[in-house]
């Protein structure tokens, strides 16, 4: 009765939850709003179920250990700790270095460890999608004006190219989509 372990999508609605509890509320659409596109993303990239629950676990954590170091006056490496004792641990906190080196370089071993593990492409995903969200909030949620910005730093940088024009599409097709709506 007690050995059993949850599914990643019943852990992934708990982290939902304690997110919901823990971020003022314009915080928590934008949080949404990256979840909403992670799923989108993955199911466009044809990505397994398996990769699109890691994918919506990373998206999700992100925002945890994004709020505690906002809370807290922190680094996300000091806030980490919490997944120690997982066993996605392995992949998680990779990924998590991998993004957040992702603009100063990324050192060799983590980048080996990444291909190892065949996570490049929710790599890109989560890193595209936190710049997103980042940009999104600077922008006070237009989503114009981020994709713009997005898109001015993706020729800047080595941005993962197809995400973020893929991005553009999902984001672009739902504007229009409301737009039909509100008519």
């Amino acid at each position: 009765m007690f050995d059993e372990m949850e599914s990643r999508g019943t852990v992934i609605e708990s982290l939902n939850v304690l997110l919901k509890q823990c971020l003022p509320s314009e915080a928590v659409v934008v949080a949404d709003r990256k979840f909403h596109y992670c799923r989108k993303l993955c199911d466009y990239l044809n990505l397994s179920k398996n990769e699109t629950e890691q994918g919506l676990l990373l998206v999700r954590i992100q925002d945890i250990i994004a709020t505690l170091c906002k809370q807290k006056g922190t680094v996300p490496e000091d806030e980490m700790t919490f997944l120690e004792p997982l066993k996605m641990d392995k992949w998680v906190k990779p990924l998590l270095l991998y993004i957040r080196g992702y603009l100063n370089g990324v050192d060799e071993t983590l980048q080996r460890k990444i291909k190892e593990c065949h996570l490049e492409k929710l790599a890109g995903i989560s890193f595209v999608l936190d710049r997103y969200g980042s940009i999104l909030v600077s922008e006070n949620g237009d989503d114009n004006k981020a994709l713009l910005k997005l898109r001015q730093e993706c020729s800047q940088y080595a941005y993962p190219d197809d995400v973020v024009r893929l991005l553009e599409q999902i984001v672009n097709d739902e504007l229009f989509m409301k737009s039909l709506k509100d008519k």
